[in-house]
């Protein structure tokens, strides 16, 4: 089987390219990568280029029996234009690219955070983006109306996977970058060693929020043993996240008990939530956490479960691990 990769050296990319090489079945795997320009395997065939590259079209020398798209932008408070061309002109730069491919399967990394806004999110066609306020989600639900069309028109198999929030593995706890909860737990733990015990926090939150964690080993695994199986065919969307994740409040909770472990001051939460976006950023500055993370953490939603629930780890065993990747003690 002949894979072709695009982020193969992000967080998600490494464990999925690292899945496809420990599999007999794959016989050659060419990635695209900006910061790499080699690799060990001999099987791997590296272009060192940026997706929004348009000469990216003359590059792609494989033919593929599926695509796994992973590139893309995740960074909280980047300027709207970034997002949009990692985001959107590099997946219209992929589907162009592979426009002499086609019919292809194509296996398209996107998020759950495409239905901010929305009092539910089902696996099925967005009914709106989300609001330009939102750069990150609404760069990644044009994204998913991109490879949409690329079903519709051009006759492509395609699965859009709704990844929840990627934490460290399932094993070690290991992450790369110390954002959304690492970074409200690590703020937690700094403030906790200036104040006095029981000092209540403001966290401009709502309690009822869903934070839908996902270790990333197991988000690969989704991905990695789709691309392996039979082509289902057509338009699918895959929910890799479990529709019972954590609320906020419980996130919460369970952080000021590590804070307390740690430190030995027990924190009181107060809980006010905020959602006008222009508070938001006032916050960011003061809060030192990103305006996006803030925003996602005052969303209610129902989400619809998936059929990969039952493989994804449930926060109440997942929690252990996760805390092995907070710094700050």
């Amino acid at each position: 089987m002949r894979i072709f990769l695009t982020g193969a050296s992000g967080f998600l990319g490494k464990w999925v390219l690292k899945g496809l090489l420990d599999s007999p079945t794959v016989t050659a795997v060419q990635v695209l990568t900006r910061t790499k320009s080699s690799h060990p395997d001999p099987r791997v065939s590296v272009i060192q280029k940026d997706i929004a590259d348009p000469s990216l079209i003359n590059d792609i020398t494989l033919r593929p029996d599926a695509v796994i798209h992973l590139a893309g932008l995740y960074r909280f408070g980047s300027r709207f234009s970034e997002n949009y061309r990692a985001n959107v002109l590099g997946t219209q730069n992929l589907l162009e690219a592979l426009r002499a491919h086609a019919p292809m399967r194509i296996l398209h990394a996107s998020t759950y955070a495409v239905g901010i806004g929305s009092a539910e999110l089902a696996n099925s066609r967005l009914p709106e983006l989300p609001s330009r306020d939102h750069a990150y989600a609404h760069t990644k639900a044009l994204a998913e109306r991109l490879m949409e069309q690329a079903g519709d028109q051009l006759r492509h198999s395609v699965e859009i996977f709704r990844l929840g929030i990627l934490v460290g593995d399932s094993v070690s706890g290991s992450h790369e970058k110390s954002d959304g909860p690492y970074g409200l737990a690590e703020r937690l733990l700094q403030f906790a060693k200036h104040v006095p015990e029981h000092m209540p926090v403001l966290l401009p939150v709502d309690p009822e929020a869903l934070l839908p964690l996902v270790a990333v080993d197991e988000a690969a695994r989704v991905i990695v043993a789709s691309a392996l199986a039979a082509d289902p065919g057509g338009l699918r969307y895959r929910a890799v996240y479990r529709a019972d994740s954590v609320r906020v409040a419980e996130l919460v909770e369970d952080l000021l008990d590590e804070v307390a472990r740690r430190s030995g001051r027990r924190l009181s939460p107060m809980f006010r939530p905020v959602s006008h976006p222009g508070a938001l950023r006032v916050l960011e500055g003061i809060l030192g956490a990103k305006a996006e993370d803030l925003a996602y953490a005052q969303w209610r939603a129902r989400l619809e479960s998936g059929e990969d629930e039952s493989s994804l780890t449930h926060w109440a065993s997942l929690s252990p691990v996760f805390f092995k990747g907070v710094t700050g003690a």
